[in-house]
């Protein structure tokens, strides 16, 4: 069994986590990150963040092409790795064409631009950067993305 840097990263992590839980006397169960990033979208409505519907729908049609991806993680599980992965899948669509979403054109190979892909960094940046923060997490995992 071969461990990466990433693994003892995380284990180092899952550990001083468990660590201050205890200190504190508190056990939480983190959130899914897609349980986080759907309340941040929310948030940023009410709060008037996201007032205009084409930032609206840009963040709803962003979330729908990451929370399949990233969602079933919770919020302390999202690494770099994961991250720089899809990043890497990303630009392989930009390259050769990505399967298109839409149900007519399903199989098809569709082309995706460069600020489309661009925008999905950003709001992935944003919602780990906030997660990082509300959660006191050790380290922002899209820092290096």
């Amino acid at each position: 069994m071969t461990v990466t840097i990433w693994d003892a990263i995380t284990v180092r992590d899952q550990l001083r986590h468990e660590g201050h839980e205890r200190v504190e006397g508190t056990t939480r169960s983190l959130p899914p990150w897609s349980e986080y990033a759907a309340s941040l979208f929310e948030a940023k409505v009410a709060e008037g963040r996201l007032s205009s519907s084409k930032s609206r729908e840009r963040w709803g049609d962003v979330l729908a092409r990451l929370i399949p991806v990233f969602g079933r993680l919770r919020v302390d599980e999202l690494r770099t790795a994961d991250l720089i992965a899809w990043r890497d899948q990303v630009g392989r669509w930009l390259r050769d064409g990505m399967p298109s979403s839409r149900e007519r054109e399903k199989g098809k190979l569709v082309h995706l631009s460069p600020v489309t892909a661009n925008g999905w960094i950003s709001i992935l940046r944003v919602i780990c950067a906030a997660m990082t923060k509300h959660y006191e997490l050790a380290r922002d995992p899209a820092k290096a993305v």
